[in-house]
C-alpha cells in the first residue's frame, strides 16, 4: 500500500497517470500577448486563489437609487469603493418660438421617447431623428410653439 504524498494528485479512474502539482506543468494561453506560458498546478491554484478573493471583495453587496432630476445608482462594494453611476431621469424643452423643425440638446445620454404639446397643451406628432445619444430633432408638419418631454 502506497502513503499519502499531498503532492499527487490523484486523476480519475479513466486517466492512467498521476500528476505532481509542484513539477508537472500545463500548458495556459495569454490571449492578451499571444504566447503560451507554462505554468504548474500549485501556481495556477494560487493565481485562481488570488483572483477569487479578488472578486469576493469587489462583489458588489447593495444596489441604491438617489436623486429626483439627476438619478445616480450607487453599487456598494464588499471591500472595495462604491461604483456610481449618474444619468438624467426627464427632461422638458421648452420651444417659445413657432418653428416646423426643433433642434433639442437634451444630455440624457440615451434616445428617450418623445411627447410633444403645443402651446394649449394638444398632443402634436412629429418626425423624431436622433441625432445622438444626447440630442435630437424634431419635424412637424407646421410652425408652432410648445414643450417636447424627455423619458
Amino acid at each position: 500500500m502506497r502513503s499519502y504524498d499531498p503532492t499527487i494528485t490523484q486523476l480519475p479512474p479513466y486517466f492512467s497517470q498521476e500528476v505532481n502539482i509542484y513539477y508537472d506543468v500545463i500548458p495556459i494561453v495569454d490571449v492578451v500577448n499571444n504566447v503560451t506560458k507554462k505554468i504548474t498546478l500549485d501556481n495556477l491554484s494560487a493565481v485562481l486563489s488570488q483572483k477569487g478573493e479578488q472578486a469576493y471583495d469587489e462583489s458588489i453587496t447593495s444596489i441604491s437609487l438617489v436623486g429626483d432630476l439627476i438619478k445616480t445608482i450607487v453599487f456598494n462594494r464588499r471591500n472595495a469603493a462604491a461604483l456610481t453611476v449618474s444619468y438624467v431621469d426627464t427632461y422638458v424643452h421648452y420651444e417659445n418660438t413657432p418653428n416646423i423643425e426643433w433642434s433639442i440638446i437634451h444630455n440624457m445620454n440615451k434616445y428617450p421617447s418623445v411627447t410633444v404639446v403645443d402651446s394649449a397643451g394638444s398632443i402634436v406628432e412629429g418626425a423624431v431623428d436622433y441625432l445622438s445619444l444626447n440630442s435630437c430633432r424634431i419635424t412637424f408638419c407646421g410652425a408652432f410653439s410648445g414643450k417636447a418631454y424627455f423619458n
